[in-house]
């Protein structure tokens, strides 16, 4: 992504609580990682969750630093042809038993699939996914009907409410 790209992105989301953070780029794509600072530094702070993602190196309390390890991770998995760090979906917000899981088991036995690979408590997971497919049809929608990103963004407190 070019800077200018980037310009683009900061005026999008200036003054709303949406960040993004430049994970990766390869052959003129760009992974980018978009969050809420508070939601995601609250989420990542968790006890267990900080235990887990602490075995891949992550010391830092910094959001900006654990995105820059991640960012980091990433390239080392790329450049081994292996894909992404497994601990990526603790970034995402996938539930730590689930990531940890995934991590042990290399992927397999898990007990349902969706947004991610679950291993424990499929009910919450398929509450999530149908919280997930809600928002999504609502974002589509708002979308068809003429709304900018910015604007489906500004929305998206709505739907969680739906």
């Amino acid at each position: 992504m070019e800077n200018e790209s980037y310009s683009e992105l900061e005026e999008m989301f200036s003054g709303m609580e949406i960040n993004f953070y430049k994970l990766s780029c390869s052959e003129g794509k760009c992974l980018v990682l978009f969050y809420r600072p508070k939601e995601l530094e609250e989420y990542m702070n968790q006890p267990k969750l900080r235990e887990l993602i602490g075995q891949y190196g992550y010391k830092e309390n910094n959001i900006e630093e654990m995105l820059a390890h991640l960012s980091e991770r990433i390239c080392e998995c790329t450049a081994q042809g292996i894909g992404f760090p497994h601990e990526i979906g603790a970034f995402l917000g996938y539930p730590t038993a689930d990531v940890q899981s995934f991590i042990e088991k290399e992927g397999r036995d898990f007990i349902m699939t969706g947004y991610w690979k679950v291993y424990s408590n499929p009910e919450k997971a398929r509450m999530i996914f149908h919280e997930y497919d809600r928002a999504k049809v609502c974002a589509v929608n708002e979308y068809l009907d003429g709304k900018n990103i910015r604007e489906i963004a500004l929305n998206q407190r709505k739907w969680r409410n739906l």
